[in-house]
């Protein structure tokens, strides 16, 4: 069965039964004689088969040869003869059904004879012939029969318990091959799941990076300018003395938080300074048309990606749905789209600028600066105390908690030596945790103010609390305790 081919003596028998069915010249087909018999067509059909290896049995020839001799075209003893030998010869060298079925016909025919030849001798015997000789032959004969008998009796059941063992093992087979079919699938549905999010993660990595250079490109800005007008650096001040940001920055956030460029529609405030770059020769106060038109056009000539504008926070869709709108986009929403665009961001900044009409040359009225300048004066006291508080006040709780312990173990009404040594390691955590805490909060105050210096601020910070800590040891250890005492009556320990 299956991609096996067909035994050369199956092809030659299931020939000869096709030859003999084809001698009624197409008078009679095949249902008609599985009707006449107690096969059913598809069963005869596989037997007249030529790519069939299932090998007709005895009973079917014989089938074969009596409706043959009932409509009129007998075959031959010949015929008959020759369809019996090809029969057994295919049964021989088949499948193994067909072997079993040509060892029970064996089998079948040595017991037939076996039979005939104990007829013979009973007759022999009662009749009162004594032929030793003939008996004796018989005999022998009888014995070969017999031994022959159990040989095939033997190999039928060995043959049997091959096919029951080749049918355990395909079962075995099948259930593997589906145990695999279903790995494989389970392997593609986690590769593809693994992928999807590999796509999502590098998709936020590439938009964390844009915000990472935006916010160097602004330092770095800041860095390049020089001295401020008096309101630049009072807007400063009282923007990280209330922790209000600008407008343009709020776009900017906006942005990058997935919201609609198009719905941003604060504006940026004036920042009463020039940018120092020129505006586009098109680009005229209120024109929203032609500049929108402008926008549209660099976006059609450079053909940005998907990726390109998804890595400046920006969806295609919702690019098309604003430039194709009558509406002046946010300044962030133009920013980005050049930058992903590869265009030059200030330009475009200098020319939306222009057509929005934020740019203001005129002088500030005097009680203006005035008022602006009182403002940053009062700003810069108010925000000096909160830069220096973590670098005084976490070295001092450093310099208080290291002398309290040091001055428990001297104290001479103090704790027993043993519930000391027990509380170090707490002592130690509680130091280390709530320096840490303090650090954090502190320095996280006074990084409205200080920027890109708040880290070494707190590395600067951390180091002196240790120093701290070390010097109130040393210090407790070989002077006075008083300092100690009182921190850890402070504390509720003594």
């Amino acid at each position: 069965m299956g991609d096996e081919p067909v035994p050369e003596a199956t092809r030659a028998y299931s020939r000869a039964l096709v030859d003999a069915f084809e001698s009624l010249g197409g008078a009679y087909s095949r249902r008609a004689f599985a009707n006449a018999t107690a096969y059913s067509p598809g069963t005869v059909s596989r037997y007249l088969s030529l790519s069939s290896d299932r090998v007709a049995p005895q009973e079917f020839v014989d089938a074969l040869t009596a409706f043959l001799a009932d409509h009129d075209h007998p075959l031959t003893p010949d015929q008959i003869q020759r369809l019996h030998e090809l029969r057994r010869e295919a049964q021989r060298t088949g499948p193994r059904g067909a072997v079993s079925q040509y060892l029970q016909e064996q089998i079948a025919t040595l017991e037939s004879d076996l039979r005939t030849v104990r007829e013979s001798l009973e007759t022999a015997l009662a009749t009162g012939v004594s032929l030793s000789e003939d008996l004796k032959h018989r005999t022998q004969q009888l014995a070969v029969l017999e031994i022959r008998l159990l040989t095939l009796s033997s190999e039928l059941r060995s043959t049997r318990i091959r096919a029951q063992k080749a049918e355990a093992d395909n079962r075995l087979l099948r259930s593997t091959v589906k145990d695999q079919e279903e790995q494989l699938k389970h392997a593609g549905s986690l590769v593809r799941s693994v992928d999807a999010e590999l796509a999502q993660q590098e998709a936020t990595v590439r938009s964390l990076q844009h915000e990472i250079e935006v916010l160097h490109q602004r330092l770095g800005h800041s860095a390049k300018d020089t001295v401020p007008a008096p309101s630049t650096q009072v807007h400063s001040a009282v923007v990280g003395a209330s922790g209000v940001e600008p407008a343009t920055e709020r776009g900017a956030e906006r942005s990058r938080s997935g919201g609609p460029p198009s719905e941003q529609t604060t504006a940026p405030q004036s920042t009463g300074e020039d940018t120092g770059a020129h505006h586009s020769t098109w680009a005229h106060p209120d024109d929203v048309d032609q500049f929108m038109q402008e926008l549209y056009r660099l976006w059609q000539e450079s053909d940005a990606s998907h990726e390109a504008l998804a890595a400046h926070g920006l969806a295609f869709d919702r690019v098309k749905e604003v430039l194709t709108a009558s509406k002046l986009p946010d300044l962030s929403f133009v920013t980005a789209l050049a930058r992903a665009c590869a265009a030059d961001p200030q330009q475009w900044q200098t020319d939306w600028q222009r057509v929005s009409g934020t740019i203001s040359k005129d002088p500030l009225p005097f009680v203006q600066v005035a008022g602006e300048v009182l403002l940053g004066i009062i700003g810069f006291f108010l925000l000096t105390p909160i830069r220096v508080t973590p670098l005084i006040l976490t070295p001092f709780c450093a310099y208080l908690t290291g002398a309290s312990y040091v001055a428990l173990w001297r104290v001479d009404d103090g704790p027993s030596w043993w519930s000391l040594l027990l509380a170090t390691v707490p002592y130690c955590a509680m130091t280390a945790l709530g320096g840490f805490i303090l650090t954090l909060l502190c320095t996280g105050i006074s990084s409205i103010t200080l920027g890109d210096h708040a880290d070494a601020f707190f590395i600067g910070t951390v180091a002196a609390s240790c120093l701290a800590l070390f010097v109130s040891l040393v210090v407790t250890g070989i002077g006075p305790i008083g300092p100690g005492v009182w921190w850890a009556h402070v504390l509720g320990i003594l």
